[in-house]
């Protein structure tokens, strides 16, 4: 049996803003699917906006990163950026798993996977890495989350889901 070295296996796992993409192509695709034809100018600006707001959720989630290496290491350098969208995009296209019948539950379903992963991946780290025990007030991801809240209704508005 060959074992693998314990950074191998780390390298080999998705980073948490490999998610956010995913969500927000498959949410792209429920925009081009059920809204694009019959509200043309509304369907792109919500993809705009999900794109803008998709974007926040990463960039909060690596600030609350770099504060904690910053605090934690002192006079390590920065991470290179790493642009996984288009790759998402295209493996994403072929395996949308989420209701695709009816596009109020599959936007139901998107935005709150949007609000879950914030929840999960936007906290105060210790120096370890792992969580804080008390997590203190967090406006920015607050201020995120009714976004999607937001976000999540006008989906529901505009085709009258109930």
């Amino acid at each position: 049996m060959k074992l693998l070295p314990f950074f191998a296996i780390i390298s080999a796992q998705k980073p948490p803003e490999h998610k956010v993409f995913k969500l927000q192509s498959k949410l792209e695709w429920v925009v081009d699917t059920y809204y694009a034809d019959s509200f043309p100018k509304w369907s792109a600006g919500m993809k705009a906006k999900t794109k803008r707001v998709g974007l926040k959720l990463v960039d909060e989630y690596k600030r609350k990163i770099t504060e904690m290496e910053s605090a934690c290491f002192e006079g390590s350098g920065s991470e290179e950026e790493d642009n996984r969208a288009g790759e998402v995009l295209r493996s994403n296209i072929e395996n949308l798993r989420f209701v695709q019948d009816d596009p109020c539950r599959g936007s139901k379903q998107l935005t709150r996977n949007m609000i879950k992963w914030a929840n999960e991946n936007i906290l105060d780290y210790n120096c370890d890495g792992s969580p804080k025990e008390e997590q203190g007030e967090n406006s920015r991801k607050e201020r995120v989350i009714k976004k999607w809240e937001k976000i999540q209704r006008r989906f529901q508005t505009r085709i009258d889901c109930n």
